[in-house]
């Protein structure tokens, strides 16, 4: 059964800004998502395979707050909460 997860950003008291989402995993049947967005988002994954490690790796600035929440089906604490303020960004998880 393929797992879901939901990646959720919105940036507040912000002109310019920026952030790209990558999702992979790095075993002999890869799986690359890249997608780039410049005002807030809502991403559902859907196809991930149960039993896989997949990274997620966010890479952006704001000259405002950045929040982000990670949650679904997944091994860790749901969900995942971000903030960044006024700076730039590269977490991974």
């Amino acid at each position: 059964m393929a797992k879901t997860i939901t990646i959720e950003g919105k940036f507040t008291n912000s002109v310019n800004c920026h952030v790209q989402v990558d999702i992979f995993r790095s075993n002999p049947d890869s799986y690359n998502s890249s997608k780039t967005f410049i005002k807030d988002f809502k991403e559902v994954i859907t196809d991930l395979e149960e039993d896989t490690i997949y990274t997620i790796d966010l890479t952006g600035f704001t000259f405002g707050d950045f929040n982000l929440s990670i949650s679904g089906d997944f091994n860790a604490p749901t969900p995942i909460n971000a903030k960044y303020s006024n700076t730039g960004f590269a977490p991974g998880y």
